[in-house]
């Protein structure tokens, strides 16, 4: 889990790319946002924002041609992006997962 002292917005535009494939935006896409209470080394205590971060690559159709378009857009898709970016974030995870402890986990099945 991230954390942030401020309030993650659910869909960040973190970069933008045209390729001859097209429009694409680079989204940083949040969910599970809940605020914590942390104790600093003082023993003050202040609120932090934990929450699930994934990164997407996502294509923007050719007739999407300004900004608002985008806006608009992406709050529409919202729920199917963070579905999307969950997925990315476990299949990332099981890639990164050594061989060898997948094929011991199938062994006891």
């Amino acid at each position: 889990m991230t954390r942030s002292v401020v309030m993650p917005d659910t869909i960040w535009v973190r970069k933008k790319e045209l390729t001859n494939d097209g429009f694409y935006l680079i989204l940083r896409v949040r969910s599970n946002i809940h605020q914590i209470t942390v104790e600093d080394m003082d023993g003050e205590s202040h609120t932090e924002y934990e929450y699930d971060e994934g990164e997407l690559r996502y294509q923007v159709s050719d007739d999407i041609t300004t900004s608002a378009e985008i806006k608009s857009l992406l709050e529409t898709e919202k729920a199917n992006l963070i579905q999307k970016a969950g997925r990315v974030k476990v299949q990332t995870a099981l890639y990164a997962e050594q061989i060898e402890n997948i094929r011991e986990t199938i062994k006891k099945l």
